[in-house]
């Protein structure tokens, strides 16, 4: 797997759109220093060829408003921070199998939502 970091939203819009490169899942924090998160996903899938690009955003916001807001701009998963590095994994593997045509089985840590 490889990796590609930025430190702008502006930048991670003109990696995703280069033709010579192929994403298969963007993770992103929901506050950019240049855009929001939301900015960034709705300017993704307005390009055909990244608009089923799945979007997995971090985030330190907390009200639903906001949630709501990175959800409806079609992130796939939100996910509050601190977060919990196996739920991220997971969440990670379940995007990318989803992506792939492929049923996924994993387990939250919590008891409760099994």
């Amino acid at each position: 797997m490889t990796v590609r970091t930025v430190e702008y939203g502006w930048e991670a819009i003109e990696e995703v759109e280069r033709d010579e490169v192929s994403f298969d899942l963007i993770l992103l924090d929901g506050i950019l220093s240049d855009m929001s998160g939301a900015a960034l996903i709705t300017a993704v899938h307005a390009n055909p060829k990244t608009k089923n690009l799945p979007v997995i955003i971090l985030t330190a916001l907390r009200s639903n408003s906001e949630l709501d807001h990175l959800a409806d701009a079609g992130a796939n998963a939100v996910m509050e921070k601190p977060f919990d590095p196996i739920s991220l994994a997971n969440q990670l593997r379940a995007h990318l199998a989803l992506r792939d045509g492929r049923c996924v089985r994993w387990w939250a840590s919590d008891p409760s939502t099994r």
